[in-house]
């Protein structure tokens, strides 16, 4: 596979996806877009003799045709094939409680973790049911496994 190679504004050189066309830094070895990847010194974790084509856009781990799941254009592994995406951001932890949620927002935000609250409260109605009901911190793709771990070393402190 070809990749087109671009210079922008601050001379970073970029590479466009064959893939899916997304643009990304040159620095990365895959495509965060659609989980290609850009190098062919990986192996696939269940298939060592065969080179893996593709990596897990959530946990980096490399697959090759036969284990890549895909889901909207993406690579998933076994493990985060359900996972929920929203524009390339990963829910890392959900509640119902607003105080729990800012707390918890507030601790990632220290650790150098960028991360939104996704709120699908319905302000229309008293009561809050189902999944709508849940507050969801999420983060960006690549801070994933980071704020996973931020939060299984502070979970006694922040819940």
């Amino acid at each position: 596979m070809d990749f087109d190679f671009e210079l922008n504004d601050y001379n970073n050189e970029k590479i466009k996806c064959p893939e899916c066309g997304f643009i990304f830094s040159a620095e990365s070895f895959y495509c965060p877009e659609c989980g290609l990847l850009v190098i062919n010194d990986y192996r696939c974790i269940n298939h060592k003799n065969i080179i893996a084509k593709w990596m897990c856009v959530v946990c980096q781990t490399p697959l090759c045709d036969n284990c890549v799941h895909f889901k909207l254009g993406r690579a998933f592994c076994e493990v985060h094939l359900d996972t929920f995406i929203i524009d390339g951001h990963l829910p890392v932890f959900k509640t119902g409680s607003p105080w729990v949620a800012y707390l918890v927002l507030g601790r990632l935000k220290q650790s150098g973790i960028p991360c939104v609250l996704f709120n699908q409260h319905d302000s229309s109605y008293s009561i809050n049911i189902g999944d709508l009901s849940f507050l969801r911190i999420m983060v960006p793709l690549e801070f994933y496994e980071k704020a996973i771990q931020e939060l299984k070393n502070n979970r006694k402190s922040v819940v």
